[in-house]
């Protein structure tokens, strides 16, 4: 366990307090997903990392996954759902009591927010993978252990302290129900740059999971965007929910947020790469108690868990190292960079797959084409003239503004370094369905042998074939 913190910490460090020229991280080109743990050191290539590819006949039975218990659910009077576009993803924030527990989990844990990751093609777009397979989207319902810590701050830095529900989607005729309000607010909030957060009715979590939920993987890994914390329980529902083609092509319809070749002089609070990353992907970012709150929890962890630190070896910049004490430990950079970098990489458009690998074997798929919009593009010509803090007149190379369509912004998978993979269900189980709509589960074989044995038509095609045997018999 102190093993567990003490990389953990580390880790977290070395999104939160390095700091370096990179500006942000994205899915694809530079400062893409294959550049997270040199980005992100020791945090985005720790050892137990998400996604995976799950090879079904590699796991394991446990019979004690049992299935899950959803707490005040439909949700109380007062609770809300807030959707925003964070550039990275679409993402519900959850205000109201709404818990999940049993499935094998340690505790109760407290549901803060869910998002969605897609791809621009049918075969693609889910982060999780089935037997080399993806689903066109995967939704991830992210829950915080309630039972043990006050704050998802808190539980952020421990084991264990998150519990995460991964649901993948297949391609229906109908459009899904459920979704509906969310494919409605996506025109409001297509554009992050707009930072706009639109209420839609809060809904029974119940209903974005598959139908039964008690047949799911089980594996622990960590949150799959920077700062990749690896404190998270992760379930990976058998079953999958539905989408409607209609509605897949509004979420990648959905914009990115304007990136520029060249960046003017800024003078403001920004915040580290890996915090801000870290405070989408936990739902507070914004919220300034909390983030204050996620600080402190990992400077409680630090001095909890590591050494009196060694002043013949001071660190003026603040890095983080075993058994040391870093010097500086914020979430924010108070520095104003003295000249900002250039940005000019080539961003892919719709069409390219970027930096991901094809994990499975897709060219067999059948798909309704996806139209290929063109990435829009705002551009400020000429120089401009600014006032710096002084009063000082400065000039501002010409600023090329670039948005394009958010799509393929899922991670590859990670290799498994030794972890297992656990099933809550058995292979030789069926679901046989009744036309009353209930369900249930049994032996393959016993059902097969119990249909056969009181189904008529079986029954008179073999006394059919016992009186051709004894009409070929009584001939010789």
């Amino acid at each position: 366990m102190l093993g567990f913190t003490l990389t953990l910490v580390c880790t977290l460090l070395a999104s939160l307090v390095t700091c370096t020229g990179a500006s942000d991280w994205n899915y694809h080109g530079n400062r893409g997903t294959h550049e997270w743990d040199t980005l992100f050191p020791g945090a985005c290539g720790g050892k137990h990392q998400s996604p995976i590819n799950i090879i079904t006949k590699k796991t394991s039975y446990n019979s004690e996954l049992n299935d899950f218990v959803f707490w005040h659910d439909p949700p109380k009077p007062g609770s809300k759902f807030n959707i925003l576009n964070n550039g990275h993803a679409v993402q519900v924030n959850i205000f109201g009591p709404f818990f999940v527990a049993n499935g094998g989990l340690p505790s109760a844990y407290s549901t803060a927010q869910f998002h969605f990751h897609w791809g621009h093609a049918n075969h693609h777009g889910s982060e999780h993978y089935v037997n080399g397979r993806a689903s066109p989207i995967e939704l991830h319902v992210v829950n915080w252990d309630a039972d043990k810590y006050e704050t998802i701050a808190d539980a952020m830095v421990k084991q264990q302290g998150l519990a995460v529900l991964g649901v993948m989607f297949e391609i229906s005729e109908r459009d899904n129900p459920v979704l509906t309000p969310i494919i409605e607010a996506l025109d409001m909030i297509q554009d992050p740059d707009i930072n706009m957060e639109v209420e839609i009715p809060a809904t029974r979590m119940r209903e974005f999971l598959p139908e039964d939920t008690s047949k799911y993987y089980r594996y622990n890994g960590s949150l799959t965007t920077p700062g990749c914390f690896e404190s998270v329980i992760w379930t990976v529902f058998e079953d999958k929910q539905t989408i409607s083609f209609r509605q897949l092509a509004k979420f990648r319809k959905v914009l990115q947020k304007k990136h520029r070749k060249h960046k003017p002089k800024r003078n403001r609070r920004h915040m580290k790469r890996g915090s801000a990353a870290a405070l989408d992907e936990a739902g507070i970012k914004g919220n300034i108690a909390e983030e204050l709150e996620l600080e402190a929890a990992l400077k409680r962890e630090l001095e909890l868990n590591t050494s009196p630190p060694d002043h013949h070896e001071h660190d003026p910049v603040g890095h983080a190292k075993i058994g040391e004490t870093p010097t500086k430990f914020q979430l924010y950079d108070e520095e104003v960079p003295k000249q900002a970098q250039d940005e000019s990489e080539t961003k892919p458009t719709i069409g390219d797959h970027g930096d991901h690998g094809d994990h499975g074997d897709h060219a067999d798929h059948e798909e309704e084409p996806t139209p290929e919009p063109e990435p829009r593009h705002h551009a400020d010509h000429g120089s401009r003239h600014h006032q710096n803090n002084a009063g000082a007149e400065i000039e501002v190379d010409e600023i090329e503004l670039i948005q394009e369509y958010l799509v393929n912004n899922f991670r590859p998978v990670q290799p498994l370094n030794g972890r297992t993979i656990e099933r809550s269900f058995e292979f030789d189980e069926v679901r046989v369905r009744y036309q009353s709509g209930s369900s249930r589960s049994r032996d393959y074989n016993s059902y097969q042998n119990d249909y056969n044995a009181g189904n008529p038509l079986y029954i008179s095609h073999i006394v059919i074939l016992m009186s051709a045997i004894l009409s070929v018999l009584t001939c010789l």
